[in-house]
């Protein structure tokens, strides 16, 4: 079976098409909440700020997504983001899993 170029490079777009939109769910390695903050602990490659994600409360859960990459070069480290949260929302279910 001969595959051209063309061939080839649409494979290839398809397979990053789907890493780069695959699940945003983030894993999480830790949280604390403490005076209306959560503090979120992710893994980042130098480049994850508080903008790079997304808190998401729905019907008493709460989801943490990915919203822009970390396309940076840094080793894989883990880094602890703190957020407000909206008030009220003290009681919710983290639906990420829990990576330690």
């Amino acid at each position: 079976m001969r595959i051209g170029w063309s061939g080839i490079l649409i494979m290839g777009l398809v397979f990053w098409t789907a890493e780069t939109h695959a699940s945003s769910e983030l894993k999480v390695h830790g949280v604390e909440i403490s005076n209306q903050k959560i503090n979120v602990r992710v893994t980042s490659n130098g480049c994850t700020n508080n903008d790079s994600l997304n808190l998401q409360f729905s019907a008493g859960k709460l989801t943490i997504t990915r919203v822009k990459p970390d396309k940076c070069r840094r080793l894989p480290h883990k880094i602890w983001l703190a957020f407000d949260l909206p008030p009220l929302r003290t009681d919710f279910v983290l639906t990420n899993k829990i990576s330690l």
